[in-house]
């Protein structure tokens, strides 16, 4: 029997990568008969470039760069034949902030755009972005600014960073965008789908999980959409682009449609990216089943997600799908529709969420040797 394990990884617990492990082991230890390939995927979200980076044998290179708060860290992407693949979160992510830090009113994606003239630094042609776990709701204004784009307000001046500042653009100056972007492709790898503004937009769908916890974030949301909507304004009197025709705008504080239609960069859904660059399709030609997962699957499982875009394609070749997933939030018939043979809770009894975090491997284990042992 030949297996193919293609899960995302299940958030705080166990990274797709160790799931493959997990997964592969203990099927082998059950059927050791069976053949089984492993392709850990991403949709997008924190860790692509790291997913990207080690199926691909790319060089991963670490470079001094500046976190939201424009405090100087390390952060890394990776290099393969030109190719750079980054992801925002490395420099401008949530993780990189404590809880109290969080404030899209001041925090910045002027790190990622370092990220970016490195990679050009080094060569690179084309840049292919990840545009997840952004504590930023800036469209773009840091990363833009370094490199080169000035933002200006009434007097000419160039207006200071974060989301709040937005709100005093007035024009935006692109005479030292950095020549080599003129040439270099630029590929946008998201889960969102949603546009830049407005009630499903980055503010308001995005923006509450960039405060921090507890804080009453209604005049600040009011705020912040107010000055994406200035931002917005600006962009369509100077290019006649609306942000809000661009898929995937609101991805990243916004930076998905702001680099849409700045920089002339390309909208990619990730996980379908990713699975593009393993050569995930050509492999279902080899796979008698399936077997993906995540944390949890629920609603948005089937929107731009792991399990969505491994559905898609294990449909279209008519090879059957597990998942198997920290729980179940969801009704079924959509994902049986598109596919799906049956799905597996690997929790096996009464237990808290930080429980069932720790336990991840030791349950997944348990459920993947059950599955093993009734599947013909």
């Amino acid at each position: 029997m030949n297996i193919i394990v293609a899960p995302d990884s299940f958030k705080n617990s166990m990274s797709s990568t160790a799931v493959c492990q997990i997964v592969k082991a203990q099927w082998l230890s059950v059927r050791p008969s069976s053949n089984v390939k492993t392709f850990p995927l991403a949709d997008g979200g924190e860790g692509t470039s790291d997913i990207i980076g080690e199926y691909l044998g790319a060089e991963k290179i670490i470079v001094e760069t500046t976190d939201p708060l424009n405090r100087k860290i390390n952060a890394h992407f990776y290099m393969l034949d030109n190719v750079a693949y980054i992801e925002m979160a490395a420099a401008s992510g949530l993780t990189l902030l404590t809880d109290c830090e969080r404030d899209p009113h001041i925090t910045s994606t002027y790190g990622t755009g370092q990220l970016l003239l490195k990679a050009l630094d080094r060569g690179a042609t084309k840049l292919i972005l990840g545009l997840g776990g952004t504590a930023t709701n800036d469209a773009a204004h840091g990363l833009l600014t370094a490199l080169g784009i000035r933002f200006l307000d009434d007097k000419g001046l160039v207006i200071s960073s974060g989301g709040l500042a937005l709100s005093k653009l007035v024009s935006i100056n692109t005479e030292k965008l950095d020549p080599r972007l003129s040439t270099a492709e630029i590929c946008l790898a998201t889960d969102v789908t949603n546009r830049f503004s407005g009630a499903e937009g980055a503010t308001n769908i995005f923006g509450p999980q960039k405060f921090p916890s507890g804080k009453d974030i209604g005049d600040d949301l009011v705020s912040l959409e107010k000055s994406l909507q200035q931002f917005r304004h600006v962009v369509k009197r100077q290019t006649n682009s609306d942000l809000n025709s661009y898929i995937g705008g609101g991805a990243a504080g916004g930076a998905g449609a702001a680099l849409q239609a700045l920089m002339g960069a390309k909208y990619f859904s990730g996980i379908d990216l990713v699975m593009s660059l393993f050569g995930f399709e050509e492999a279902l030609a080899w796979a008698d089943l399936v077997i993906t997962g995540e944390g949890r699957l629920d609603s948005q499982s089937m929107q731009g997600k792991v399990i969505s875009g491994v559905l898609t394609l294990a449909q279209r070749n008519q090879v059957p799908v597990f998942a198997v997933v920290g729980s179940i939030d969801t009704p079924l018939d959509e994902f049986y529709r598109a596919g799906l043979k049956a799905a597996f809770s690997i929790i096996n009894k009464p237990q808290t969420l930080d429980e069932a975090l720790e336990n991840g491997a030791e349950n997944l284990a348990m459920c993947i040797e059950n599955i093993a042992r009734v599947v013909d």
